[in-house]
């Protein structure tokens, strides 16, 4: 083979990879590590809201937010404490809102976030669940955004979409 067939090759291999893994770039941000001990306010994310996805986005904030409580409790130093929504769950929560409940029940960090995309499909269909989360982690004191992340996740049919949230709130815990 000649050495335009191998690039070839592997320009084909990591097209195939990336549409494989749906093209999924981890994206967790960083402004400034948490300090610990820690408390962490999580309130239920915000509902995806897509029109044509009516029997899955009802809901996935109340199982996005759960999911992230669970990975971050596992942190070392971080008590997680869950917080009541004061809105809809297909409403909007400024991050100014999240920080006065999160002063309210005195934590030092809150956790405010939107589900953007929540699909799950039938086992065995040859289609593919996804989510999509954006979250912040807002230092109560100040309203200082100290993290935030967006991330899409596509994965194999036996996945559901909290199982891909977990995993995006596993790499948000481990950046933190």
């Amino acid at each position: 083979m000649s050495l335009r067939n191998y690039a070839g090759l592997a320009i084909l291999a990591s097209l195939f990879l990336g549409c494989a893994t749906g093209g999924n770039t981890p994206k967790v941000v960083v402004n400034e590590r948490i300090t610990t001990p820690a408390s962490i306010g999580i309130i239920s994310f915000r509902d995806c809201v897509i029109p044509t996805q009516l029997d899955d986005c009802p809901g996935s904030g109340n199982v996005a937010g759960p999911e992230y409580a669970r990975v971050l409790a596992t942190k070392a130093g971080v008590k997680v404490v869950p917080l009541n929504r004061p809105v809809a769950g297909n409403e909007a929560l400024s991050d100014e809102a999240a920080v006065t409940v999160g002063r309210e029940k005195n934590v030092d960090y809150v956790l405010n976030g939107e589900v953007n995309d929540y699909y799950s499909v039938a086992p065995m269909t040859y289609r593919s669940d996804r989510a999509s989360v954006s979250v912040r982690l807002i230092r109560v004191s100040d309203g200082t955004v100290v993290s935030f992340q967006t991330e899409t996740v596509q994965g194999a049919n036996y996945k559901t979409p909290a199982d891909l949230i977990r995993a995006v709130a596993t790499r948000f815990r481990d950046a933190i």
